[in-house]
């Protein structure tokens, strides 16, 4: 229920008095929701209720500002709650995040021998709900994997087909031979991703498509190479980084497109974009990080960083980015505010209740204070699970991994 479908409900109400202790008790639940709202303005009502993580960068930001379990003061009592291993003949991790919603991990396990598999988990237990075998379209390894989660089905791009399976079942619901590349974002009931349509001539496609049925709603084809980042929706726009350093805004409704900006010939844009407060942040890879008008595209500000490690995070007023090290930028200025040494974090960050989780090079997540960059938590990792192999995912007082040789983990607190 939105927002202003709870402000009809309560004015219907006509015993106000005699409901008012009630009516207060629920006003200050709306006052929560719109505020969840107003950082993420297309997520959906379930995700307010929890701190699920329902799709890649979770909304664009890659803050979960709905775990309030995990905190700063009791981070460093996390263990290991469970780990599996869903195929005894995988190569090698997916190299991706999961999705998680409705107490279900969704994830998928790359085989050497036969199909890759998605894969749905307890998320308490680790135990097996549902296993759907992929098609055999990518090689042996079944290529790079993205999930998400919306209206009871889980989407995947398998490189050659964006597919829609029923949540609770696997059975498959709809797929469309597009070519999707990387990540798929839902908003709106829409479904927009990146396709291949267009190689080898150096162009690219953008799709919506009808989240239900995959109905293709509109396609444009770019001139940029879109090859190796992500999309990020918000607020009605699309935007797409391509691999000449061009940053493109496209109307969600139609494609069209509403503004481009260059961040220079060396600056390929291989990260997702992450959009918050009506800017733009992202890497160029080559030079540092880019803070733009989400308007406009004008450049806002410029930090000098160290080659990509993953899409920044935006929280409690900076920009957080794994290149090696964890830096943390002031989100108005760009200014450096710290920056953790001694640590190799790799892959995208995760920020939730004051803490920030990023992707140990030797395998598992570590943990941070959000404001000052120190160290909470390290992973004590099984040597034989191999190296971190995804971004962290933060949700339900648990935390979320996999790594390398087809091992997905989860910590609890102990």
């Amino acid at each position: 229920m939105t927002r202003s479908q709870f402000f009809k409900l309560f004015s219907l109400l006509s015993l106000f008095t005699c409901l008012l202790s009630t009516v207060s008790f629920v006003s200050s639940h709306v006052v929560s929701a719109h505020a969840a709202q107003s950082r993420n303005p297309d997520v959906s009502q379930a995700t307010l209720t929890n701190s699920d993580w329902t799709m890649f960068d979770f909304h664009h930001s890659r803050f979960n500002a709905n775990e309030q379990t995990l905190s700063a003061a009791n981070v460093s009592h996390l263990s290991l709650a469970w780990s599996i291993t869903p195929s005894t003949t995988a190569v090698g991790g997916p190299p991706t995040e999961m999705a998680l919603a409705n107490g279900i991990v969704y994830t998928t396990s790359p085989n050497a021998t036969s199909n890759s598999s998605l894969d749905a988990l307890d998320e308490k237990t680790g135990k097996f709900i549902w296993q759907r075998t992929l098609p055999s379209r990518n090689g042996p390894d079944g290529g790079i994997y993205y999930l998400a989660v919306a209206t009871g089905l889980v989407y995947i791009n398998d490189g050659s087909n964006a597919e829609a399976y029923n949540a609770a079942t696997g059975a498959m619901v709809w797929s469309n031979s597009i070519l999707p590349m990387y990540a798929m974002v839902i908003a709106n009931g829409v479904v927009y991703t990146q396709s291949g349509l267009g190689f080898p001539n150096g162009q690219s496609s953008v799709y919506a498509l009808n989240a239900k049925t995959g109905k293709t709603l509109w396609s444009v084809v770019l001139q940029q190479s879109l090859h190796s980042s992500s999309p990020a929706v918000a607020n009605g726009v699309v935007y797409v980084g391509a691999v000449d350093g061009t940053l493109i805004a496209l109307n969600a409704s139609n494609g069209h497109t509403l503004w481009t900006t260059s961040l220079g010939a060396n600056n390929a844009i291989v990260t997702a974009p992450v959009v918050n407060n009506g800017e733009v942040f992202v890497e160029g890879d080559g030079t540092g990080l880019f803070a733009l008008n989400a308007t406009t595209g004008k450049q806002l500000w410029f930090a000098s960083s160290h080659p990509y490690g993953g899409s920044p995070a935006v929280a409690y007023g900076m920009v957080y980015l794994p290149e090696g090290q964890l830096y943390a930028y002031n989100e108005q200025s760009g200014k450096l505010v710290w920056h953790n040494t001694g640590t190799d974090s790799l892959y995208s960050a995760t920020v939730a209740n004051g803490v920030v989780y990023a992707s140990a090079g030797n395998g598992g997540p570590i943990a941070f204070d959000a404001k000052t960059g120190k160290l909470l938590f390290t992973y004590a990792n099984n040597p034989y699970q191999g190296q971190n192999d995804s971004s962290s995912v933060v949700a339900n007082g648990m935390v979320f991994f996999n790594l390398s040789y087809g091992y997905t983990d989860a910590l609890k607190l102990d």
